[in-house]
C-alpha cells in the first residue's frame, strides 16, 4: 500500500514549480525596450537647408522632377536609400537642379502603413524627408522588428524643430 504524503508532496512540488515559472515570466526582461536612434546628424547635414514643402524636396523651380516611390517598411529599401537616394540628394536637391517628391508605396498586403501614416505628418511640418532617412537609418532598432508608436515617436523626437503632437 502507498504512503498518503507521496501525492501531497507530490502535489506541492508541482505547485512551487508552477508559482516559481509564474515568478520568472513576470521578472523576465519584460518592460519598455530601449530603443537607440542614429544617424540624426546625418540626416540634418544632408537635409538641413533645403527647402521642403509637405513631401517635396529642394527648389519649386528646378527644371527637372523626380518621384521616390518607397515603402518605408521595406526591409531592403533601407540599403537603396541610403546608398542610392541620399548621394542624389546632396549632389541635385541641394544644387536647386532637381526636385525630389517622396510618395508612400506599400509593396506589403496593406495598402498604407503605420510609418507611412507618420512620415505623411511630419510632412505637414515639412519634416517628411528627414523622418523618412532616420527612419531607414533605424530600421532594424524597431523592437522585435515590428514598427510601434514608440519607435515611430523616438524617430519623431530626433528630428530638430519637430512636434510629434502637432
Amino acid at each position: 500500500m502507498s504512503s498518503p504524503w507521496v501525492p501531497r508532496v507530490l502535489l506541492g512540488a508541482g505547485v512551487a514549480g508552477l508559482i516559481a515559472a509564474i515568478i520568472s515570466l513576470s521578472i523576465g526582461t519584460g518592460g519598455p525596450q530601449v530603443i537607440k536612434i542614429s544617424g540624426g546628424d546625418d540626416v540634418q547635414e544632408l537635409l538641413g537647408g533645403v527647402q521642403q514643402d509637405g513631401s517635396s524636396l529642394g527648389s519649386p523651380d528646378a527644371p527637372v522632377t523626380l518621384g521616390l516611390f518607397t515603402d518605408l517598411q521595406c526591409s531592403t529599401c533601407d540599403t537603396y536609400e541610403i546608398d542610392t537616394v541620399d548621394p542624389l540628394i546632396s549632389k541635385y536637391a541641394r544644387g536647386d537642379q532637381v526636385r525630389f517628391e517622396f510618395h508612400n508605396y506599400s509593396l506589403g498586403q496593406a495598402d498604407v502603413t503605420q510609418s507611412a501614416y507618420a512620415a505623411a505628418a511630419a510632412g505637414q511640418q515639412d519634416r517628411e524627408w528627414q523622418f523618412a532617412d532616420l527612419f531607414f537609418r533605424n530600421q532594424g532598432e524597431a523592437p522585435g522588428g515590428n514598427v510601434t508608436d514608440e519607435f515611430l515617436d523616438d524617430i519623431g523626437n530626433s528630428i530638430p524643430d519637430f512636434d510629434i503632437d502637432a
